[in-house]
């Protein structure tokens, strides 16, 4: 089944994603848009994410991230949705965007102008590092 991937809500209503045509990394995101909000979405398989194999998943993590970064680097405001967000249907993405509208005009000024970090970090052994803690 065919299903919408959310990577995030952006401050703006067009109905396309503002200058994505020249990011070769934004092909195939478009925008499904409410009064001066949109989603950034992609059609995808509805995929299970926590069956996944650990490589397959960090390759679709990146993506995530690089869709993010580029949108943001188009000078768009983005909220960032957590990775693996999907919607059945436009109808679906829509119905999120109403029912979120006044959290979303809350958000995006708090937002505007800031990139979000992501820290990520390995031990070979986490229990003596808990230890230590």
């Amino acid at each position: 089944m065919i299903g919408k991937y959310i990577y995030g809500i952006i401050a703006s209503g067009e109905p396309e994603l503002p200058g994505a045509g020249a990011v070769p990394d934004l092909v195939g995101i478009y925008t499904i848009p409410y009064r001066d909000a949109a989603a950034a979405v992609s059609d995808c398989e509805m995929i299970d994410y926590k069956n996944m194999r650990k490589d397959a998943l960090a390759q679709l993590l990146v993506r995530h991230q690089k869709v993010i970064e580029n949108i943001m680097e188009l000078g768009n405001t983005i909220i960032p949705m957590r990775f693996g967000t999907l919607a059945c249907s436009d109808a679906e993405v829509r119905d999120i965007l109403v029912k979120g509208y006044r959290l979303i005009k809350e958000i995006v000024p708090k937002v505007r102008d800031k990139i979000e970090v992501d820290v990520a970090a390995t031990w070979k052994d986490f229990g003596s590092i808990l230890k230590e803690i």
